[in-house]
Protein backbone atom coordinates (compact mmCIF):
# COMPACT_ATOMS: atom_id res chain seq x y z
CA UNK A 1 0.00 0.00 0.00
CA UNK A 2 1.02 3.24 -0.96
CA UNK A 3 1.96 4.95 2.15
CA UNK A 4 1.63 8.35 1.20
CA UNK A 5 -2.13 7.89 0.59
CA UNK A 6 -2.49 6.39 3.71
CA UNK A 7 -4.82 8.91 6.21
CA UNK A 8 -4.81 8.97 9.85
CA UNK A 9 -7.04 7.38 12.07
CA UNK A 10 -8.66 10.11 13.28
CA UNK A 11 -9.33 11.11 9.49
CA UNK A 12 -10.41 7.29 9.04
CA UNK A 13 -12.81 7.67 11.78
CA UNK A 14 -14.64 10.89 10.19
CA UNK A 15 -14.43 9.42 6.88
CA UNK A 16 -16.18 6.46 8.09
CA UNK A 17 -18.94 7.76 9.80
CA UNK A 18 -19.58 10.93 8.02
CA UNK A 19 -19.64 8.59 4.66
CA UNK A 20 -21.82 5.98 6.28
CA UNK A 21 -24.39 8.61 7.61
CA UNK A 22 -24.72 10.22 4.15
CA UNK A 23 -25.33 6.81 2.62
CA UNK A 24 -27.87 5.83 5.34
CA UNK A 25 -29.72 9.26 5.02
CA UNK A 26 -29.32 9.00 0.83
CA UNK A 27 -30.94 5.61 0.63
CA UNK A 28 -33.04 4.69 3.96
CA UNK A 29 -34.00 8.14 5.71
CA UNK A 30 -37.43 9.92 4.87
CA UNK A 31 -37.41 13.68 4.66
CA UNK A 32 -39.99 15.98 4.12
CA UNK A 33 -38.89 17.59 0.88
CA UNK A 34 -41.31 19.02 -1.70
CA UNK A 35 -44.02 18.81 0.27
CA UNK A 36 -44.04 15.38 1.15
CA UNK A 37 -41.87 12.96 3.27
CA UNK A 38 -39.64 11.17 0.47
CA UNK A 39 -36.28 9.29 0.42
CA UNK A 40 -33.64 12.04 -0.50
CA UNK A 41 -32.43 9.75 -3.88
CA UNK A 42 -36.15 8.97 -4.96
CA UNK A 43 -36.11 12.95 -4.94
CA UNK A 44 -33.16 13.85 -6.82
CA UNK A 45 -34.00 10.84 -9.22
CA UNK A 46 -37.98 12.24 -9.68
CA UNK A 47 -36.39 15.45 -10.30
CA UNK A 48 -33.77 14.33 -12.86
CA UNK A 49 -36.50 12.02 -14.63
CA UNK A 50 -38.97 15.12 -14.58
CA UNK A 51 -36.37 17.32 -16.52
CA UNK A 52 -35.67 14.88 -19.00
CA UNK A 53 -39.07 13.12 -19.40
CA UNK A 54 -39.84 15.04 -22.76
CA UNK A 55 -40.63 12.97 -25.75
CA UNK A 56 -41.31 9.46 -23.29
CA UNK A 57 -36.81 9.76 -22.54
CA UNK A 58 -36.14 9.74 -26.66
CA UNK A 59 -32.96 11.85 -26.40
CA UNK A 60 -31.71 9.81 -23.46
CA UNK A 61 -32.37 6.64 -25.32
CA UNK A 62 -30.59 7.90 -27.90
CA UNK A 63 -27.61 8.86 -25.76
CA UNK A 64 -27.26 5.67 -24.18
CA UNK A 65 -27.99 3.41 -27.01
CA UNK A 66 -25.45 5.42 -28.60
CA UNK A 67 -23.18 4.65 -25.47
CA UNK A 68 -23.95 1.05 -25.96
CA UNK A 69 -22.61 0.84 -29.66
CA UNK A 70 -19.89 2.41 -28.53
CA UNK A 71 -19.00 0.12 -25.98
CA UNK A 72 -20.25 -2.99 -27.56
CA UNK A 73 -18.47 -2.15 -31.11
CA UNK A 74 -15.66 -0.24 -31.08
CA UNK A 75 -14.27 -0.76 -27.36
CA UNK A 76 -15.45 -4.55 -27.07
CA UNK A 77 -15.51 -5.73 -30.47
CA UNK A 78 -18.31 -7.77 -29.45
CA UNK A 79 -18.34 -10.32 -32.58
CA UNK A 80 -14.71 -11.48 -31.83
CA UNK A 81 -16.44 -13.33 -28.74
CA UNK A 82 -19.22 -15.08 -30.99
CA UNK A 83 -18.16 -18.75 -30.86
CA UNK A 84 -16.80 -18.55 -27.80
CA UNK A 85 -20.02 -17.10 -25.97
CA UNK A 86 -23.49 -17.06 -27.60
CA UNK A 87 -25.67 -15.91 -25.33
CA UNK A 88 -23.67 -12.53 -24.93
CA UNK A 89 -23.35 -12.41 -28.85
CA UNK A 90 -27.23 -12.85 -28.72
CA UNK A 91 -27.64 -10.11 -26.28
CA UNK A 92 -25.37 -7.71 -27.69
CA UNK A 93 -27.46 -7.75 -31.33
CA UNK A 94 -29.86 -7.15 -29.01
CA UNK A 95 -28.91 -3.81 -28.37
CA UNK A 96 -27.62 -2.67 -31.47
CA UNK A 97 -30.99 -3.68 -32.50
CA UNK A 98 -32.65 -1.13 -29.82
CA UNK A 99 -30.44 1.57 -31.46
CA UNK A 100 -30.87 1.33 -35.05
CA UNK A 101 -35.05 1.13 -34.00
CA UNK A 102 -34.34 4.46 -31.45
CA UNK A 103 -32.88 5.99 -33.93
CA UNK A 104 -35.88 5.21 -36.94
CA UNK A 105 -38.50 6.23 -34.29
CA UNK A 106 -35.90 9.69 -34.42
CA UNK A 107 -36.27 9.33 -38.12
CA UNK A 108 -40.27 8.88 -37.76
CA UNK A 109 -39.43 6.11 -40.15
CA UNK A 110 -39.59 3.18 -37.83
CA UNK A 111 -41.62 0.08 -39.33
CA UNK A 112 -45.25 0.51 -37.98
CA UNK A 113 -44.84 -3.68 -36.51
CA UNK A 114 -42.07 -2.97 -33.54
CA UNK A 115 -44.87 -0.54 -32.09
CA UNK A 116 -47.89 -3.35 -31.55
CA UNK A 117 -49.23 -2.35 -28.34
CA UNK A 118 -46.65 0.41 -27.99
CA UNK A 119 -43.85 -2.40 -27.21
CA UNK A 120 -40.99 -0.01 -28.71
CA UNK A 121 -41.98 2.89 -27.42
CA UNK A 122 -43.04 1.34 -24.19
CA UNK A 123 -39.56 -0.16 -23.89
CA UNK A 124 -37.41 2.89 -24.75
CA UNK A 125 -39.37 4.88 -22.39
CA UNK A 126 -39.14 2.64 -19.47
CA UNK A 127 -35.43 1.80 -19.85
CA UNK A 128 -34.96 5.31 -20.34
CA UNK A 129 -36.40 6.24 -17.28
CA UNK A 130 -34.36 3.80 -15.59
CA UNK A 131 -31.16 4.65 -17.22
CA UNK A 132 -31.09 8.13 -15.41
CA UNK A 133 -32.27 6.37 -12.01
CA UNK A 134 -29.15 3.94 -12.22
CA UNK A 135 -27.15 6.09 -13.03
CA UNK A 136 -27.75 8.77 -10.41
CA UNK A 137 -27.92 5.61 -7.87
CA UNK A 138 -24.24 4.88 -9.24
CA UNK A 139 -23.15 8.41 -7.89
CA UNK A 140 -24.33 7.97 -4.62
CA UNK A 141 -24.06 4.32 -4.25
CA UNK A 142 -20.33 4.49 -2.57
CA UNK A 143 -21.00 6.07 0.13
CA UNK A 144 -23.14 2.57 1.11
CA UNK A 145 -20.27 0.48 -0.79
CA UNK A 146 -16.74 2.03 -0.03
CA UNK A 147 -15.90 3.50 3.51
CA UNK A 148 -16.72 0.65 5.67
CA UNK A 149 -20.38 0.55 6.48
CA UNK A 150 -20.81 -3.00 4.91
CA UNK A 151 -17.91 -4.27 6.81
CA UNK A 152 -19.00 -2.92 9.48
CA UNK A 153 -22.49 -4.64 9.37
CA UNK A 154 -21.18 -7.68 8.23
CA UNK A 155 -19.46 -8.35 12.11
CA UNK A 156 -22.65 -8.53 13.25
CA UNK A 157 -24.50 -10.32 10.64
CA UNK A 158 -22.09 -13.19 9.43
CA UNK A 159 -23.10 -15.75 11.43
CA UNK A 160 -26.89 -15.23 10.15
CA UNK A 161 -25.81 -14.89 6.32
CA UNK A 162 -23.48 -17.45 6.01
CA UNK A 163 -25.61 -19.89 7.71
CA UNK A 164 -28.88 -18.74 6.38
CA UNK A 165 -27.67 -17.34 2.64
CA UNK A 166 -24.27 -18.46 2.21
CA UNK A 167 -23.24 -15.27 1.85
CA UNK A 168 -20.77 -13.19 3.91
CA UNK A 169 -22.05 -10.28 6.24
CA UNK A 170 -20.63 -7.35 4.76
CA UNK A 171 -23.03 -8.06 1.72
CA UNK A 172 -26.32 -7.28 4.20
CA UNK A 173 -26.29 -3.47 3.11
CA UNK A 174 -26.38 -4.85 -0.33
CA UNK A 175 -29.23 -7.33 0.65
CA UNK A 176 -31.36 -4.18 1.27
CA UNK A 177 -30.10 -1.35 -1.00
CA UNK A 178 -30.59 -4.20 -3.81
CA UNK A 179 -34.38 -4.81 -2.79
CA UNK A 180 -35.28 -1.22 -2.53
CA UNK A 181 -33.51 -0.02 -5.28
CA UNK A 182 -33.81 -2.40 -8.63
CA UNK A 183 -32.32 -5.39 -10.13
CA UNK A 184 -29.36 -3.89 -11.96
CA UNK A 185 -28.04 -2.08 -8.54
CA UNK A 186 -27.89 -5.29 -7.35
CA UNK A 187 -25.75 -6.71 -9.81
CA UNK A 188 -23.85 -3.76 -10.48
CA UNK A 189 -23.06 -3.32 -6.86
CA UNK A 190 -22.65 -7.53 -6.97
CA UNK A 191 -20.66 -7.24 -9.59
CA UNK A 192 -18.56 -4.53 -7.84
CA UNK A 193 -17.60 -7.14 -5.08
CA UNK A 194 -16.91 -9.61 -7.38
CA UNK A 195 -14.50 -7.97 -8.94
CA UNK A 196 -12.37 -6.31 -5.98
CA UNK A 197 -12.21 -9.95 -4.56
CA UNK A 198 -14.94 -9.37 -1.45
CA UNK A 199 -17.05 -12.18 -2.66
CA UNK A 200 -16.43 -15.67 -4.75
CA UNK A 201 -18.10 -16.58 -7.76
CA UNK A 202 -20.98 -18.44 -5.67
CA UNK A 203 -21.43 -15.40 -3.51
CA UNK A 204 -21.91 -13.34 -6.30
CA UNK A 205 -24.33 -15.39 -7.98
CA UNK A 206 -26.63 -15.83 -4.45
CA UNK A 207 -26.37 -11.53 -4.60
CA UNK A 208 -27.18 -11.13 -8.35
CA UNK A 209 -29.88 -14.04 -8.37
CA UNK A 210 -31.69 -13.90 -5.10
CA UNK A 211 -31.62 -10.24 -3.50
CA UNK A 212 -32.07 -8.43 -6.91
CA UNK A 213 -35.71 -7.58 -7.58
CA UNK A 214 -37.23 -4.72 -9.45
CA UNK A 215 -37.98 -1.78 -6.96
CA UNK A 216 -40.11 -1.03 -3.93
CA UNK A 217 -41.21 1.78 -6.17
CA UNK A 218 -42.56 -0.95 -8.28
CA UNK A 219 -44.55 -2.65 -5.25
CA UNK A 220 -46.03 1.09 -4.67
CA UNK A 221 -46.79 0.85 -8.35
CA UNK A 222 -48.89 -2.35 -8.80
CA UNK A 223 -50.65 -2.23 -6.00
CA UNK A 224 -52.01 1.13 -7.03
CA UNK A 225 -52.54 -0.86 -10.46
CA UNK A 226 -54.18 -3.67 -8.51
CA UNK A 227 -56.24 -1.49 -6.12
CA UNK A 228 -54.54 -2.74 -2.83
CA UNK A 229 -52.72 0.45 -1.85
CA UNK A 230 -53.91 0.21 1.53
CA UNK A 231 -52.50 -2.85 2.19
CA UNK A 232 -48.88 -1.89 0.81
CA UNK A 233 -46.75 -1.98 3.97
CA UNK A 234 -48.21 -5.61 4.48
CA UNK A 235 -47.19 -6.58 1.25
CA UNK A 236 -43.92 -4.97 0.83
CA UNK A 237 -43.08 -6.55 4.06
CA UNK A 238 -44.72 -9.97 2.96
CA UNK A 239 -42.45 -9.99 -0.46
CA UNK A 240 -39.27 -9.21 1.03
CA UNK A 241 -39.82 -12.25 3.96
CA UNK A 242 -40.03 -14.33 0.50
CA UNK A 243 -37.30 -12.94 -1.21
CA UNK A 244 -35.04 -13.85 2.37
CA UNK A 245 -36.56 -17.28 2.47
CA UNK A 246 -37.01 -17.88 -0.85
CA UNK A 247 -33.14 -17.17 -1.77
CA UNK A 248 -31.98 -19.08 1.86
CA UNK A 249 -33.45 -22.16 0.07
CA UNK A 250 -31.90 -21.72 -3.44
CA UNK A 251 -28.39 -20.75 -1.95
CA UNK A 252 -28.23 -24.34 -0.74
CA UNK A 253 -29.26 -26.68 -3.50
CA UNK A 254 -27.68 -27.25 -7.13
CA UNK A 255 -27.37 -25.28 -9.31
CA UNK A 256 -25.85 -22.35 -7.24
CA UNK A 257 -24.76 -24.49 -4.36
CA UNK A 258 -22.48 -26.33 -7.15
CA UNK A 259 -20.69 -23.11 -8.42
CA UNK A 260 -17.14 -22.59 -6.84
CA UNK A 261 -16.14 -20.56 -3.98
CA UNK A 262 -13.26 -19.12 -6.30
CA UNK A 263 -12.76 -15.10 -6.15
CA UNK A 264 -12.34 -13.71 -9.69
CA UNK A 265 -9.31 -14.61 -11.71
CA UNK A 266 -6.26 -11.65 -11.33
CA UNK A 267 -7.46 -10.17 -8.10
CA UNK A 268 -5.82 -10.22 -4.93
CA UNK A 269 -9.07 -11.92 -2.76
CA UNK A 270 -10.11 -9.72 -0.02
CA UNK A 271 -12.64 -12.51 2.07
CA UNK A 272 -14.35 -11.34 5.74
CA UNK A 273 -12.78 -11.86 8.94
CA UNK A 274 -14.26 -12.95 11.81
CA UNK A 275 -13.23 -11.71 15.08
CA UNK A 276 -14.04 -12.83 18.57
CA UNK A 277 -14.63 -9.93 21.09
CA UNK A 278 -17.33 -7.13 21.56
CA UNK A 279 -19.05 -6.89 18.16
CA UNK A 280 -19.67 -3.19 18.56
CA UNK A 281 -15.85 -2.41 19.20
CA UNK A 282 -14.99 -4.77 16.29
CA UNK A 283 -17.29 -3.30 14.21
CA UNK A 284 -16.14 0.03 14.37
CA UNK A 285 -13.09 -1.05 14.15
CA UNK A 286 -13.51 -2.91 10.73
CA UNK A 287 -15.40 0.21 9.30
CA UNK A 288 -12.41 2.59 9.89
CA UNK A 289 -9.79 -0.17 8.80
CA UNK A 290 -11.56 -0.38 5.87
CA UNK A 291 -11.34 3.30 5.06
CA UNK A 292 -7.77 3.46 5.89
CA UNK A 293 -7.38 0.98 3.42
CA UNK A 294 -9.21 2.70 0.91
CA UNK A 295 -7.68 6.09 1.83
CA UNK A 296 -6.35 6.67 -1.44
CA UNK A 297 -10.30 7.12 -2.86
CA UNK A 298 -11.33 10.86 -1.94
CA UNK A 299 -15.22 10.52 -1.16
CA UNK A 300 -16.43 12.98 -4.12
CA UNK A 301 -13.78 11.67 -6.48
CA UNK A 302 -14.67 7.73 -5.85
CA UNK A 303 -18.48 8.54 -6.27
CA UNK A 304 -17.61 10.67 -9.54
CA UNK A 305 -15.06 7.56 -10.56
CA UNK A 306 -17.76 5.24 -10.03
CA UNK A 307 -20.52 7.20 -11.91
CA UNK A 308 -18.29 7.05 -14.98
CA UNK A 309 -17.38 3.17 -14.71
CA UNK A 310 -20.79 2.43 -14.53
CA UNK A 311 -21.95 3.67 -18.21
CA UNK A 312 -20.62 0.36 -19.88
CA UNK A 313 -22.90 -1.62 -17.94
CA UNK A 314 -25.95 0.36 -16.96
CA UNK A 315 -25.88 1.21 -20.49
CA UNK A 316 -25.45 -1.95 -21.81
CA UNK A 317 -28.30 -3.12 -19.20
CA UNK A 318 -30.96 -0.40 -20.16
CA UNK A 319 -30.47 -0.64 -23.30
CA UNK A 320 -30.18 -4.30 -24.51
CA UNK A 321 -33.52 -4.49 -22.27
CA UNK A 322 -35.34 -2.09 -25.11
CA UNK A 323 -34.04 -5.09 -27.48
CA UNK A 324 -34.70 -7.97 -25.39
CA UNK A 325 -38.61 -6.37 -24.84
CA UNK A 326 -39.26 -5.84 -28.22
CA UNK A 327 -37.32 -9.34 -29.65
CA UNK A 328 -39.79 -11.11 -27.21
CA UNK A 329 -42.56 -9.02 -26.51
CA UNK A 330 -42.91 -9.68 -30.60
CA UNK A 331 -43.24 -12.83 -30.12
CA UNK A 332 -45.75 -13.11 -27.41
CA UNK A 333 -47.99 -11.25 -29.31
CA UNK A 334 -47.89 -13.61 -32.32
CA UNK A 335 -48.06 -16.78 -30.62
CA UNK A 336 -48.80 -18.21 -27.77
CA UNK A 337 -46.11 -20.08 -26.30
CA UNK A 338 -45.54 -17.69 -23.11
CA UNK A 339 -49.02 -17.87 -22.05
CA UNK A 340 -48.62 -22.01 -22.65
CA UNK A 341 -45.33 -21.96 -20.73
CA UNK A 342 -47.35 -20.41 -17.65
CA UNK A 343 -49.61 -24.03 -16.97
CA UNK A 344 -46.16 -25.73 -16.28
CA UNK A 345 -47.22 -24.26 -12.84
CA UNK A 346 -51.40 -24.99 -12.78
CA UNK A 347 -50.64 -28.10 -10.67
CA UNK A 348 -49.51 -26.45 -8.01
CA UNK A 349 -51.61 -23.64 -7.80
CA UNK A 350 -54.47 -25.41 -7.85
CA UNK A 351 -53.54 -28.14 -5.55
CA UNK A 352 -52.84 -24.72 -3.28
CA UNK A 353 -56.50 -24.15 -3.81
CA UNK A 354 -55.43 -20.55 -5.66
CA UNK A 355 -56.91 -19.00 -8.97
CA UNK A 356 -55.24 -21.15 -11.18
CA UNK A 357 -56.58 -20.24 -14.17
CA UNK A 358 -55.95 -17.18 -13.80
CA UNK A 359 -52.46 -16.71 -12.20
CA UNK A 360 -51.11 -19.53 -14.24
CA UNK A 361 -51.30 -17.16 -17.97
CA UNK A 362 -49.81 -14.10 -16.34
CA UNK A 363 -46.60 -16.49 -14.89
CA UNK A 364 -45.81 -17.28 -17.95
CA UNK A 365 -46.08 -13.80 -19.77
CA UNK A 366 -43.70 -12.76 -16.90
CA UNK A 367 -40.71 -14.79 -19.23
CA UNK A 368 -40.92 -11.65 -21.53
CA UNK A 369 -43.48 -8.95 -20.30
CA UNK A 370 -43.78 -4.96 -18.83
CA UNK A 371 -45.40 -4.68 -15.49
CA UNK A 372 -48.36 -3.18 -18.21
CA UNK A 373 -49.28 -7.14 -19.47
CA UNK A 374 -49.04 -8.12 -15.83
CA UNK A 375 -51.42 -5.89 -14.04
CA UNK A 376 -54.03 -6.76 -16.60
CA UNK A 377 -53.89 -10.31 -15.03
CA UNK A 378 -53.91 -9.52 -12.01
CA UNK A 379 -56.93 -7.17 -12.04
CA UNK A 380 -58.96 -9.16 -14.45
CA UNK A 381 -62.80 -9.79 -13.33
CA UNK A 382 -63.18 -12.28 -10.77
CA UNK A 383 -59.89 -12.14 -9.40
CA UNK A 384 -59.98 -12.61 -5.52
CA UNK A 385 -57.98 -10.12 -3.30
CA UNK A 386 -55.66 -12.73 -2.62
CA UNK A 387 -55.05 -13.54 -6.25
CA UNK A 388 -54.57 -9.88 -6.91
CA UNK A 389 -51.69 -9.46 -3.58
CA UNK A 390 -50.20 -13.05 -5.21
CA UNK A 391 -49.67 -11.09 -8.89
CA UNK A 392 -48.08 -7.97 -7.01
CA UNK A 393 -45.63 -9.99 -5.47
CA UNK A 394 -45.16 -12.82 -7.58
CA UNK A 395 -43.86 -10.17 -10.46
CA UNK A 396 -41.27 -8.57 -7.74
CA UNK A 397 -39.61 -12.11 -6.86
CA UNK A 398 -39.73 -14.09 -9.96
CA UNK A 399 -41.23 -12.69 -13.23
CA UNK A 400 -38.39 -10.46 -13.37
CA UNK A 401 -35.93 -13.09 -14.33
CA UNK A 402 -35.99 -12.66 -18.17
CA UNK A 403 -36.14 -9.69 -20.34
CA UNK A 404 -33.76 -6.73 -19.01
CA UNK A 405 -32.67 -8.88 -15.93
CA UNK A 406 -31.79 -11.52 -18.19
CA UNK A 407 -29.20 -9.20 -19.95
CA UNK A 408 -28.34 -7.10 -16.78
CA UNK A 409 -26.80 -10.33 -15.52
CA UNK A 410 -25.14 -11.18 -18.51
CA UNK A 411 -23.50 -7.92 -18.96
CA UNK A 412 -21.38 -8.39 -15.68
CA UNK A 413 -18.77 -10.70 -14.75
CA UNK A 414 -20.67 -12.71 -12.96
CA UNK A 415 -21.36 -15.96 -15.61
CA UNK A 416 -23.75 -18.14 -15.26
CA UNK A 417 -24.89 -21.22 -17.89
CA UNK A 418 -28.21 -20.88 -19.57
CA UNK A 419 -29.34 -24.14 -18.26
CA UNK A 420 -28.54 -23.31 -14.74
CA UNK A 421 -30.05 -19.83 -14.68
CA UNK A 422 -33.13 -21.43 -16.32
CA UNK A 423 -33.35 -23.87 -13.38
CA UNK A 424 -32.64 -21.37 -10.69
CA UNK A 425 -35.87 -19.97 -12.31
CA UNK A 426 -38.05 -22.77 -12.02
CA UNK A 427 -36.71 -23.38 -8.53
CA UNK A 428 -37.62 -19.76 -7.32
CA UNK A 429 -41.21 -19.53 -9.11
CA UNK A 430 -42.56 -23.04 -7.12
CA UNK A 431 -40.64 -21.76 -3.65
CA UNK A 432 -42.26 -18.29 -4.59
CA UNK A 433 -45.92 -20.26 -5.40
CA UNK A 434 -45.57 -22.23 -1.81
CA UNK A 435 -43.97 -19.56 0.57
CA UNK A 436 -46.17 -15.95 -0.75
CA UNK A 437 -48.62 -18.00 -2.11
CA UNK A 438 -49.76 -20.00 0.99
CA UNK A 439 -49.33 -16.99 2.91
CA UNK A 440 -51.61 -14.50 0.46
CA UNK A 441 -54.15 -17.40 0.98
CA UNK A 442 -54.24 -17.57 4.44
CA UNK A 443 -53.96 -13.40 5.17
CA UNK A 444 -56.60 -12.14 2.24
CA UNK A 445 -59.21 -14.57 2.00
Amino acid sequence: MDNAKVISRSAAIARFLICSIIGICVFFVKFPLGGASVLPIDYINNLFTTWLKGNNYLEVSIFGSALLVYFTVVKKKFWKTAKSNKLAFFFDLMGLMAFVLIILTLLRICPPVFEVNSTLSGAYSLMGKMFIQIMIIMFFIPFLTDYGLPEAIGVFVQPFCRAIWAVPGRVAVIIVSAFLGNFTVGHVQANMYYTSGRVTHREALVMALGFSTPSIGLILSLCSTAGVTDRFPLICALILICVLVVTSIVAHIPPLSKYPDEYYEGIEPNPEVYEKGNLLTIAFNTGVETCQKNSGKIPVLQNCRTFCKAFPSVSSVCFVGVGTIVFFGLINYYTPIFTLLGYIFWPVLKVLGMQADIIAPMMGLGTVSTIASQTGIITAAGATMATKVFGVGYVMVVLCFFGSFMSSLYSTKITIKLRDFLLVYFERAYLTIIVYGLACQLLFR
